[in-house]
């Protein structure tokens, strides 16, 4: 058919109203790219497949299709040798893998009732190392586990036993007779991604330490004692 008698036909109008039904980019691009089929035997084939999707969406069981990420852009940034995703895209693409897999078996399930979709997902393969990989080192969350590498848990162990003891020290300073009354409060606070004590200007000299902050009015220095400065920079470290 020639562009003018699909210009009368307002082909380009329809494609883009179809594709507002897609659930993804990639379909909506699929629409958009979409010739006008003039042989009797395509348009039969794919009007059977259309068939299949329309009894398929209103199947006793629904097809699980959540988690259709558009990844392109992923595959894209680590074609050049050495380079990686952060942890929350890895997840993204393997979330796409597992619902492939899922709608692959779902209609693999139901292969009698629709001959057309089995056949067409069967060509979509499952990666299974990648899979087991990402899912061993990094959480739901898209945080990077502790059990990723055994050298990363024994860091994580190492910075979770020195927090223990920098906030033990804390508390036995804010509660100790020598050191209470020269704080402005009785609390332990942040400055710079450090953990301080709000210690009384005028009395600063009497908390040994680094001060790393000072209040607007000046009556207040934030001050990392020299008792956990060690601590938290071999926290710095392991971190």
């Amino acid at each position: 058919m020639d562009s003018r008698a699909l210009g009368i036909l307002e082909f380009h109008l329809i494609k883009e109203m179809v594709g507002e039904f897609a659930i993804s980019e990639m379909g909506r691009e699929r629409i958009r790219e979409q010739d006008v089929a003039t042989s009797r035997e395509t348009i039969l084939a794919e009007y059977e497949l259309v068939r299949e999707m329309m009894d398929a969406v209103s199947w006793r069981e629904t097809i699980p299709m959540d988690g259709l990420y558009e990844v392109r852009p992923y595959l894209e940034a680590i074609r050049p040798p050495g380079s990686y995703l952060g942890p929350p895209d890895y997840l993204r693409v393997n979330r796409l893998l597992r619902t492939t897999a899922a709608v692959k078996r779902f209609f693999h399930s139901y292969r009698d009732d629709f001959p057309g979709l089995h056949r067409l997902m069967e060509g979509c393969e499952s990666v299974p190392e990648f899979e087991k990989a990402v899912e061993s080192a990094l959480t739901p969350e898209g945080e990077v586990s502790s059990g990723a590498t055994p050298e990363l848990a024994e860091i994580r162990r190492g910075m979770a036993a020195l927090s223990r003891k920098i906030e033990a020290t804390f508390e036995k300073m804010i509660r100790s007779p020598e050191i209470r009354d020269f704080l402005q409060e009785g609390y332990v606070t942040e400055r710079k991604g450090r953990r301080v004590l709000p210690v009384r200007s005028d009395l600063r000299f009497h908390v040994p330490g680094i001060v790393h902050d000072v209040s607007i009015s000046g009556g207040t220095v934030f001050v990392e004692p020299m008792a956990v400065v060690g601590l938290s920079n071999e926290l710095t470290d392991l971190a």
